[in-house]
């Protein structure tokens, strides 16, 4: 496992952490299990379970519905660009990304790049041209 997906889950966990003890505390403001707090999340308790402990990273629906009751913060620590709900190609491109191991991620973002780069050399000229 790379290092920056050790760090991100650990931060996750984190967050989760957070998050659980900000429900106890400011919206049932009692002790709740984390059962309670993973029907809150309207989440499995084993898919709360393992990213609090920093066992998994959340799939892209799993950030989504803890992005509703914890914030947009929650894309930035899984290193997810923060995703308009209407766009389903940018969901989609990043449910492919994550299913991927970090070596295949690098090959996508390399080939990504590739393409990115031999878009713009081919539109270059054509830029020129308009502005002549």
């Amino acid at each position: 496992m790379a290092k920056d997906d050790a760090q991100r889950k650990r931060a996750m966990a984190d967050f989760m952490r957070r998050l659980h003890l900000h429900y106890i505390n400011e919206i049932v403001k009692r002790g709740a299990s984390q059962n309670e707090f993973s029907l809150w999340l309207e989440l499995p308790e084993n898919t709360v379970s393992r990213v609090m402990r920093g066992s998994s990273m959340p799939s892209l629906e799993t950030m989504i519905a803890i992005a509703k009751r914890g914030g947009p913060e929650v894309y930035d620590i899984c290193g997810v660009p923060r995703l308009e709900s209407g766009d389903p190609g940018a969901r989609e491109l990043n449910e492919l990304y994550f299913g991927l191991t970090p070596e295949e991620r690098q090959a996508l973002l390399r080939n990504a790049r590739e393409i990115k780069n031999a878009k713009q050399t081919t539109l270059a000229p054509t830029s020129e041209l308009v502005r002549a």
